[in-house]
């Protein structure tokens, strides 16, 4: 895929089974500045799973801990 994942679609599942979906976009924003990091809230819930839709055609799920704020994910490293 494009080194900035740019097409790519993320779905992240809480603990109640809950999913919130957003896909990485490009050249939005002032400038076509719009920085890649997506945002999802789910109010006290945990996240528990992240999926990932690659633009090279790879589905990847990455486990996500309970502590975590901010994730990195990298393609080839889900399950």
């Amino acid at each position: 895929s494009n080194r900035d994942a740019v097409g790519s679609r993320v779905e992240v599942e809480d603990e109640q089974g809950r999913r919130q979906v957003q896909v990485v976009c490009a050249g939005r924003g002032y400038e076509s500045s719009y920085g890649k990091r997506l945002y999802f809230g789910f109010g006290m819930a945990l996240p528990q799973v992240v999926r990932v839709a690659w633009p090279s055609g790879l589905n990847e799920r990455f486990p996500v801990g309970a502590s975590a704020r901010a994730v990195i994910l990298v393609e080839g490293q889900g399950e």
